[in-house]
């Protein structure tokens, strides 16, 4: 587990985009759209095609309405922070914020996907 080795999910997720990109680079000249970036640079591509600034604020406070606690939703932010990379689209924020509320909170984890089938149904 990525916490036992000292490291956190999204420390993990960063090394997995850095070597990906580095892969591309050399085998490709690299991929538009994964250059690691400071979170205070990151766009996000969001579903309908706008593209925004990254803004952590939005995060917490959706973690915090399924029920995380001011930490919990604290360190899900910081790990988010640290992952970002040009071309980020929100899914992929959406999947990170996945797999770091699985790890940390079920409770949580449970209302997070429950308000995602509840809003993303079809008519």
């Amino acid at each position: 587990m990525a916490q036992e080795r000292g490291r956190s999910p999204a420390e993990e997720q960063r090394e997995r985009i850095e070597k990906m990109y580095e892969s591309a680079r050399r085998e490709f000249g690299g991929i538009a759209g994964m250059k690691p970036v400071s979170w205070q640079e990151a766009k996000v591509a969001k579903g309908t095609g706008h593209i925004e600034e990254f803004n952590p604020d939005k995060i917490k406070e959706s973690v915090k309405k399924a029920g995380a606690d001011e930490q919990l939703a604290t360190d899900v932010v910081e790990d988010i922070k640290r992952t970002t990379h040009t071309g980020m689209t929100t899914a992929e924020i959406d999947h990170d914020v996945q797999y770091i509320l699985k790890r940390r909170d079920m409770d949580t984890y449970k209302n997070w996907m429950q308000w995602k089938e509840e809003h993303h149904k079809m008519p």
